[in-house]
């Protein structure tokens, strides 16, 4: 039952990347969205490892935090997760009429869309932006460009929306998890 109710989703998802992908307004800004998926995660990088590499005081345990909870979830925790649960991309499944989605562990890129590190890379960021600034607009156009980079990435048909959401959720616990981290251990 579980395993049925989850392949009626799987396909509803797969609807919903076709019904984006082939969206006028998508087909028209196709190019800027692949630049955008591409290239949005570099500024978060700059701004991070600059205040590493530069050592700047005021940012410096943050970054640090910043690059913990970066390696644990999207680098190692993510990868992991594509790897095992080996989820076809959308565009795989639509070009090769596949009917199944998930197939198990897999290396292949093509089989590594759950869940999406793009966004998981992109919301950890942006929530570590939130916790340093005082103005609500530099926080708020940091979730800005992390969600615009998520839906890119649906748009492009590279990922489900609940590979967007999964990647989300996993940004948020390893954000908490280094801040908590780093919290306790300024405390000692």
């Amino acid at each position: 039952m579980l395993l049925e109710i989850a392949w009626a989703f799987s396909q509803e998802e797969l609807v919903l990347v076709q019904s984006i992908r082939d969206a006028p307004w998508v087909v028209e800004h196709r190019h800027w969205m692949q630049l955008l998926s591409n290239w949005g995660m570099y500024p978060f990088y700059v701004f991070f490892l600059g205040a590493l590499l530069f050592r700047i005081q005021k940012f410096q345990s943050t970054a640090w935090s910043w690059f913990w909870a970066e390696l644990l979830g999207p680098v190692f925790f993510v990868f992991l997760i594509k790897t095992l649960t080996g989820r076809a991309r959308p565009d795989y499944v639509l070009a090769n009429g596949l009917s199944e989605t998930w197939f198990g562990p897999m290396f292949s890129h093509a089989y590594q869309s759950f869940p999406s590190g793009h966004t998981t890379d992109l919301f950890t960021s942006a929530l570590f932006v939130g916790l340093l600034t005082r103005m609500p607009w530099i926080a708020i156009s940091a979730f800005l460009l992390a969600s615009l980079v998520a839906f890119s990435r649906i748009a492009l048909a590279k990922h489900y929306l609940s590979d967007a959401l999964a990647g989300m959720l996993i940004a948020t616990v390893f954000t908490f998890l280094s801040v908590r981290n780093t919290q306790s251990n300024a405390k000692t």
